[in-house]
């Protein structure tokens, strides 16, 4: 009895670690978007937010030719858009599986509340993973309580947490500008618990609100 007393109390202590530790990111200003074919410097200015006159001026080009390929580099993305303008959708496809945690109050224990910063749904380890928004990929590595996760800047002053992640392979890099349904990664096994689930985190002004608009 005892032990699992133990063991009882050092499961709480780990959800309340997942439940509390903050994940936070580096806002660094310039970043980098590959040419895809298509692309035109007013799609690329459009999506990440700067005028083409910049997107020019950073890369030291007079005209409008770009090519399939190209690494732009994009001074100060995202911080013009509108948080009004930006697209949501979930960031996997098909249907969700069932609320593992949702946002909100958690109570623990009987005499302990404290509140959940996302949602947690269940999914199997595997599954494709997508940006739920154009945005700027401003962290990748790992967060205690967690696991690997990324952490995107969509403007607006949103950003949205997605984990646990495997840590290989990446499909995108630190900085790189991702458009809405770019493949980010798979999920991984989960570091709390043993059902794989998905963490979906929603921010504004780096404090945790409702993600529903991603899972609609």
């Amino acid at each position: 009895m005892k032990t699992a007393l133990r063991l009882c109390s050092f499961t709480t202590l780990v959800f309340v670690v997942l439940l509390v530790s903050p994940i936070n990111a580096t806002q660094d200003s310039d970043g980098f978007y590959s040419v895809r074919n298509g692309d035109y410097l007013g799609r690329i200015a459009t999506h990440s937010g700067v005028s083409i006159s910049e997107i020019r001026k950073a890369n030291k080009i007079s005209g409008d030719v770009i090519h399939p390929g190209d690494s732009l580099r994009i001074p100060n993305p995202m911080h013009k858009i509108s948080g009004s303008k930006i697209v949501w959708s979930k960031p996997f496809k098909g249907s969700s599986g069932s609320i593992e945690r949702s946002f909100g109050t958690k109570s623990p224990t009987k005499w302990l509340k404290i509140p959940y910063s996302g949602t947690d749904i269940n999914t199997p380890v595997g599954t494709n993973i997508f940006s739920p928004a154009d945005g700027i990929i401003r962290y990748i590595g790992t967060q205690e309580g967690y696991g690997n996760v990324m952490i995107i800047e969509h403007g607006g002053k949103y950003a949205s947490v997605i984990g646990p992640l495997a840590s290989k392979p990446n499909c995108v890099k630190i900085n790189q500008i991702v458009l809405r349904g770019d493949k980010l990664g798979v999920t991984d096994n989960p570091i709390v618990g043993t059902t794989p689930y998905l963490h979906i985190e929603l921010r504004k002004n780096n404090k945790a609100i409702n993600p529903a608009r991603l899972l609609r």
